[in-house]
């Protein structure tokens, strides 16, 4: 391990080392600059590693705008994958209330003397609750798909603090 401070000034290092730099620094978690010294590995070409003052710069002036991208499309991503899911559901959900609706309004046609009248009425008004319920939603949530980016930034978040979720992270290339 090389001590802080005796790494090489910035002017020496390939862009492809810089991008590799980035997406440790990224993957890590955006740490500070010392703790990013203590995770590189020496450029190739070269076999040096950048001074920490260099790491203060490039973090400073690069990585961090190029991360806030990255984080603003993640967000983007997940919103459309999590609105994609609950259109898929609320469609499921419309799609059994129909069923239900149907069966009971079938079964009171045909077997209106064997069912009760409660256990009919139960099956009827539920089905068509959940019909009603889950019908309009799925069109509501397509729209939040044709929504400019920071309209849909901003429901996606509103709905992301307000929802419970667990997001798994991605495998990264090695």
């Amino acid at each position: 391990m090389s001590i802080i401070g005796k790494g090489t000034s910035r002017g020496t290092f390939t862009d492809h080392y810089k991008a590799e730099l980035f997406t440790i620094w990224y993957n890590a978690g955006k740490p500070n600059s010392v703790s990013l010294y203590n995770m590189i590995p020496p450029e190739k070409v070269s076999g040096e590693i950048p001074s920490q003052s260099t790491l203060v710069d490039w973090i400073r002036d690069e990585f961090t705008e190029k991360a806030d991208e990255l984080d603003r499309q993640v967000m983007e991503h997940v919103g459309a994958r999590l609105v994609a899911e609950k259109v898929e559901m609320l469609r499921r959900h419309a799609d059994t209330g129909k069923e239900m609706h149907r069966m009971a309004t079938e079964w009171l046609e045909t077997n209106a003397g064997e069912l009760t009248a409660s256990t009919a009425i139960r099956l009827l008004v539920e089905g068509v609750r959940i019909e009603r319920e889950s019908a309009g939603l799925p069109e509501a949530l397509k729209k939040m798909m044709s929504m400019n980016d920071e309209d849909l930034l901003e429901e996606v978040q509103m709905m992301l603090s307000n929802a419970p979720a667990s997001i798994l992270p991605t495998p990264t290339d090695e």
